[in-house]
């Protein structure tokens, strides 16, 4: 019996991963070349759950951040799609609190320092 349009196998998947991850490691910019680190969720993580994805890319140690928008005529945008890059990427991630008086703006880097201090 012939398979739905559109089904592969789990080996035509794999293959599929594999070309893939391998394209992905090195892209040609207009700028130059961009070096990627392509990774399966489980080499990252413990433990994956979930609708998790095939695989995560970080381009360029992240110097280059991929952009949510279609269309273009070509795949690299010389600003970002949403304004300013000013996004919170990090190898070592992002943590974000609030505490005491939110209404106050001036909180010196010392004040979270031992807020972490004292949560972790």
């Amino acid at each position: 019996m012939d398979r739905p349009r559109g089904v592969v196998s789990r080996e035509e998947a794999e293959d599929l991963r594999r070309e893939l991850r391998r394209r992905l490691r090195v892209l040609k910019a207009p700028w130059g070349y961009v070096q990627n680190a392509v990774y399966e969720p489980g080499e990252l993580y413990r433990s994956v759950r979930g609708d998790f994805p095939d695989l995560m890319v970080y381009f360029d140690s992240l110097r280059v951040r991929p952009v949510q928008t279609v269309g273009y005529g070509s795949p690299w945008l010389e600003g970002n799609d949403r304004g300013p890059d000013d996004s919170l990427h990090s190898f070592n991630g992002f943590y974000a609190a609030t505490w005491g008086d939110a209404r106050k703006r001036d909180i010196h880097a010392l004040d979270v320092a031992r807020f972490l201090e004292s949560v972790l």
